[in-house]
């Protein structure tokens, strides 16, 4: 847990939780954070030893039943409670911690469970460390990973410049309509106007935790999808996406993995 810990702090608002599950031989660790479905911010890689929920699991309905809820260590417990449904072993929830506060629904079934978890002071954050932990595209989808890695550099930068117009196109990217416009129009936007991009998407990214279902005892799951907050989780990752493709540095698995948090289609690498 202190070994994801350094990845996700930067991030404001943003928790990770980690369940130590029994299904069949060895414990397994399984992770979750608190945005989207799941959401894994830029540098952060999982250890191949251990399962993303979401990803595991590949349920719509658990997604948006749990889309953005502020306690992940709560997402977790439900996330055994499914897999034991659709598992011929039982599944058992052995440890539980969190980077944040735990809920009182959480603590009640689950006392044992440790909260506000930290990073050890001079923790960095995990490496690729040769293939041993998996970019946040490789934990979502592995094959589609690997042939974006495949991939020559043509076809890479195609296909960053691809789910860019995908995601320019979405209701969630509104808002940019203004820097796209330039973009088609000059091929490139002033400093100027990626320093303001920038500007905006540090505090939308502050603001849309404030929207996270769950933090009151009233909340109920699966109500993020009737209130602002995913709409606000697209605009941020639209946001991202820019800001992402207008960096020299950046990898197209980062581009490729926010456009799809964005809810872009973002199509086969080879299209």
């Amino acid at each position: 847990m202190k070994t994801l810990a350094s990845a996700i702090s930067p991030v404001p608002g943003l928790v990770l939780a980690a369940a130590v599950v029994v299904a069949e031989g060895s414990p397994e660790v399984v992770v979750m954070t608190n945005d989207g479905a799941g959401w894994l911010p830029e540098g952060f890689f999982l250890p191949r030893t251990m399962l993303h929920a979401g990803v595991d699991l590949d349920d719509e309905n658990f997604d948006a039943k749990w889309f953005g809820w502020a306690d992940p260590a709560r997402t977790l417990i439900d996330y055994v409670v499914v897999r034991d449904q659709h598992s011929q072993r039982t599944v058992r929830l052995l440890g539980l911690a969190s980077m944040g506060p735990l809920s009182e629904q959480t603590k009640a079934i689950f006392p044992e469970a440790v909260p506000s978890v930290s990073a050890d002071r001079d923790a960095q954050p995990l490496t690729g460390d040769g293939g041993r932990n998996s970019h946040r595209l490789k934990v979502q989808d592995k094959r589609y990973y690997d042939d974006v890695r495949r991939a020559d550099e043509t076809t890479r930068r195609d296909l960053a410049n691809r789910v860019l117009e995908a995601v320019m196109n979405m209701p969630a990217a509104a808002s940019l309509r203004p820097q796209w416009e330039l973009l088609l129009r000059d091929g490139w936007l002033p400093d100027a106007e990626w320093e303001a991009l920038r500007k905006r998407y540090d505090h939308a990214r502050v603001m849309v935790g404030a929207l996270r279902p769950g933090f009151t005892a009233e909340s109920v799951p699966g109500e993020a999808f009737g209130i602002a907050y995913v709409n606000r989780f697209w605009e941020v990752r639209a946001m991202e996406t820019l800001l992402l493709w207008g960096r020299d540095d950046s990898p197209v698995e980062d581009i490729v993995y926010t456009a799809s948090a964005a809810g872009a289609s973002v199509g086969p690498v080879n299209a």
